[in-house]
C-alpha cells in the first residue's frame, strides 16, 4: 500500500495540496490525540485542583479517585520517563534503536508488582490486549492438552467443541493442527 501511494501519479496529486493544509490537518490530529491520551489525562488530573474535579468541571474516570495519590504520581513519573527516553532517542543518530528502549521499559514493567501494591497496580495499569485475544492465545495448549488426554484414554479420534472450531478458524497459526484433527474444513 505504501509503495502504491508513493507512486508517481499520486505524488503529483499530493504535491498539489498546499503545505499549510497538510500542516493544519496534522495539527488537528495531534490536538485530538492529546485529549484522548491516557498519560496526558493522568498528568492533567494530577495538576488540576480538587475543587475543579469534585465540582464536575473536568471529567475524569471514577477509578482515579480510588488510587492513592503517591502511587498515581509515581506511575505517571515512570510513564513520563519512558516517554522522555523514547522521544529522546528519536532525536539522535541512533533513532533506529527506539524498539530497544521500548523493550527495556517492557522488561522494567515486569517489576511493577514489586513496586506498586496489587490493588493500585490493577487500577493504574490496564490490560494491553482484549480478553478475546488472550483466550485465542491460550488455544494451542488447550488443544494439545485435549489431544494428550485422548491419547491416554486410548481414543484415536480427537473431539473438539464448537468453541475450539471457532478458535481454529480465527487462529491462522493453528490452521494445520486444526486440519489434522479434522475440526476445520478447507
Amino acid at each position: 500500500m505504501t509503495l502504491g501511494l508513493m507512486s508517481r501519479p499520486l505524488l503529483i496529486v499530493l504535491g498539489q495540496i498546499p503545505q499549510a493544509v497538510l500542516s493544519g490537518l496534522f495539527w488537528i490530529m495531534a490536538i485530538t490525540a492529546l485529549n484522548e491520551n491516557e498519560i496526558v489525562n493522568r498528568l492533567r488530573y494530577l495538576l488540576t485542583d480538587k475543587d475543579s474535579i469534585t465540582n464536575g468541571i473536568l471529567q475524569y474516570p471514577e477509578y482515579y479517585d480510588k488510587i492513592d495519590k503517591k502511587w498515581f504520581t509515581l506511575f505517571v513519573i515512570f510513564e513520563l520517563i519512558a516517554f522522555g527516553f523514547e522521544f529522546g532517542i528519536t532525536l539522535t543518530k541512533g533513532a533506529v534503536g527506539f524498539p530497544g528502549v521500548l523493550f527495556f521499559f517492557m522488561i522494567f514493567a515486569i517489576f511493577f508488582p514489586k513496586i506498586f501494591p496489587k490493588d493500585q497496580l490493577d487500577l493504574l495499569d490496564s490490560p494491553a490486549v482484549e480478553e478475546l485475544i488472550l483466550r485465542n492465545l491460550k488455544v494451542e495448549p488447550t488443544l494439545k492438552k485435549r489431544s494428550d488426554e485422548a491419547d491416554e484414554d486410548g481414543e484415536d479420534d480427537e473431539s473438539y467443541s464448537g468453541e475450539d472450531l471457532e478458535l481454529c478458524e480465527t487462529n491462522s497459526h493453528l490452521t494445520n493442527r486444526c486440519r489434522q484433527s479434522g475440526s476445520m474444513s478447507i
